[in-house]
């Protein structure tokens, strides 16, 4: 960051726990991380939830986790740096001896690897800071790794192939047929040779030339040739693996018994048969022995063939061909041996890409899948949100007792509430319907045409409706919207008012009886607000119009005595709250007149005195009589 430079950096994380492994991969920890790690590298690398922190993406997609086990799985190879703390210490001497080797063999040249402070490195590194117990690997090289074994714990026990199961099922067949070619022909002793030079089959006598070798025993028919014989042996075995042909080889003094026999050597390579395909038959063809002569004549035979030229450069002729042969043998084998390890190393760093990318295949496959369970736990909330508000919503509409209908942008049936099957004969099975096909027992209405109006102006509709039963409800139709604010369909809602119905019916009556008593009867009636201002009069006194009260005060109307009075009444009534009673003198145009006046509170739901209503009787009549 200092630098203002960003680097693609990949972290390998393994261990033999296949637990930890996977802990490691979900980088969820628990609160109490708070009091180790600070809160700056906590805002900078986690995302908090409500019980634990969740490292970030960034930081994750930097790490590849992997089970590993260190000493049986091919390490990781072209590492920086490995860090190895506090492990060496659990492990035996002879196990850290074979792990330290692999860890250099794992690290680039000058790499570095980070111990235990109670861990030490061996010679194959260089101390970087011994306090830290920081190493540095030293220059590679392939004589370092002589003990060095990858997989020990994994190598496959000796089984016996398909292959190998039908080449011994196949031995008895060749031997038959070897045996069948030697006896039509007449051939002098040979033997039967594989690639490796180990003798499968004997023909005749065969110890004039061969003989067991000293030491363990073995098969190989060069370690049996005798004296004077092995190096041409060798010579023609070769040329025939490679040419494919015969090849003779004559005159060969063979030392037999302290003589000299001459020997024929022929190596054919069995090529007609494919049973028989990589087999050299090698035959031994004995010319008459050299005349033995007496231990004198042997002696002084022997001296004379020892120091003859002709012997010695015939020896040293075979010799140089051995020697030219094994040379070549030598060149050849090396080269493929230097094909095969870079053959071996290019496949080795092939199967460890392919292994990196296998992992990282596998952790974008574990976050996937842990994405995909945190997208289907959100899915099973929302579920369950849904379900939540679905049976408040139920509970809400069943609770209103309002008849609900719902339709969709078709007019077809959607939804409906238990309250509306009462007015319309509706079931479960109806949902999906077309609002036209049910048979509606509301008089007038046209559930279709409305809807359809409502649909096209998006303005509702509100109406009173009535069914032949005499039942009236208040329709409101309106449009359906979703949470987008989209309009698929209509709501529509019927609101049982009947028995608003009935009372306003009977209230309209009563209101005609009482106008009717009212108006046949000598009773003043008046409505009185909060200032004692007249709101409404009934059959007011001929010398004013109902007119002329409204809105004043009896002290604005009349400057007398008994206007005050009747003032004083009131304002008792309105403070106290309590109806009274007064009879007041008042003179008008037809002289004076005597009033029973009675003044009561009006009140409002919470019980709070707003207004009065007063009555009153013109009692001066009775009042001369008495």
């Amino acid at each position: 960051e200092e630098l203002n430079s960003y680097f693609t950096v990949q972290i390998y994380g393994t261990d033999i726990d296949t637990t930890a492994i996977q802990i490691a991969r979900a980088g969820s920890y628990p609160l109490s991380i708070a009091g180790d790690v600070g809160q700056e590298r906590l805002t900078r690398f986690f995302q908090q939830d409500k019980q634990s922190y969740q490292i970030k993406k960034n930081i994750r997609e930097m790490l590849v986790f992997a089970p590993q086990d260190l000493i049986q799985d091919p390490p990781f190879t072209k590492l920086d740096l490995l860090s190895c703390r506090n492990l060496l210490i659990y492990f035996s001497t002879d196990l850290q001896k074979k792990l330290l080797p692999i860890f250099h063999y794992s690290l680039k040249a000058n790499g570095a690897l980070f111990l235990g402070s109670s861990e030490t490195a061996s010679e194959l590194y260089l101390f970087k800071d011994k306090k830290a117990k920081l190493f540095v690997s030293k220059t590679q090289d392939s004589s370092l790794y002589k003990s060095v074994s990858f997989s020990a714990g994994q190598r496959r026990q000796p089984t016996t192939s398909a292959n190998d199961k039908d080449q011994q099922n196949q031995e008895p067949h060749i031997f038959s047929l070897v045996e069948a070619i030697l006896q039509q022909s007449d051939t002098p002793p040979c033997v039967l040779v594989n690639a490796e030079n180990e003798i499968l089959y004997v023909h005749g006598r065969t110890g004039r030339f061969l003989e067991p070798a000293i030491g363990r025993a073995s098969a190989d028919v060069l370690a049996m040739a005798r004296t004077g014989l092995k190096s041409a042996l060798a010579t023609a075995i070769r040329e025939a693996h490679i040419r494919h042909k015969k090849v003779v080889c004559n005159g060969l003094r063979v030392e037999q018994h302290a003589a000299h026999i001459e020997v024929n050597l022929t190596v054919n390579p069995l090529l007609d048969q494919p049973a028989l395909h990589g087999l050299l038959l090698v035959s031994f063809d004995a010319v008459t022995p050299i005349p033995q002569a007496t231990e004198k004549s042997k002696s002084a035979a022997k001296d004379a063939a020892g120091t003859s030229a002709e012997d010695l450069e015939r020896e040293l002729h075979s010799t140089r061909d051995y020697l030219q042969a094994t040379i070549e043998e030598l060149e050849a084998t090396n080269e493929e041996l230097k094909s095969a390890n870079e053959e071996l190393q290019s496949t080795n760093e092939e199967l460890q890409s392919t292994n990196e990318e296998l992992e990282t295949s596998k952790e974008e496959l574990q976050s996937l899948n842990e994405e995909s369970a945190t997208v289907n736990a959100e899915l099973q909330s929302h579920i369950d949100e849904l379900t939540h508000s679905h049976d408040d919503m139920k509970n809400l509409l069943d609770s209103t007792q309002i008849a609900t209908l719902f339709l969709d942008i078709d007019l077809r049936i959607h939804r409906f509430t238990p309250k509306m099957t009462g007015i319309i004969a509706l079931t479960e099975g109806d949902i999906g319907r077309l609002v036209t096909d049910l048979a509606i027992n509301l008089e007038g209405v046209d559930l279709k045409e409305i809807a359809e109006r409502v649909l096209d102006t998006l303005n509702p509709e509100a109406m009173e409706v009535c069914t032949a039963e005499q039942r009236f409800y208040s329709m409101r139709v309106l449009p359906y919207r979703t949470v987008h604010n989209a309009i698929n369909g209509v709501v529509i809602t019927l609101d049982d008012i009947t028995q608003r119905i009935n009372m306003e019916e009977e209230l309209r009556h009563s209101e005609d009886r009482y106008r009717f008593v009212l108006k046949n009867s000598p009773l003043t009636v008046a409505h009185i607000d909060s200032d004692l201002r007249y709101r409404w009069i009934h059959n007011a006194h001929p010398d004013f119009a109902p007119s002329f009260y409204l809105g004043k005060r009896d002290d604005e109307i009349a400057d007398n005595e008994g206007a005050r009075q009747l003032i004083r009444l009131k304002e008792q009534v309105l403070k106290t709250g309590v109806a009274a009673n007064a009879v007041i003198h008042f003179p008008l145009s037809t002289g004076e007149h005597t009033f029973s006046i009675s003044a009561e509170p009006l009140r409002d739901s919470s019980g709070k005195t707003v207004g009065l209503t007063t009555v009153s009787f013109d009692i001066s009549e009775s009042q001369k009589t008495d």
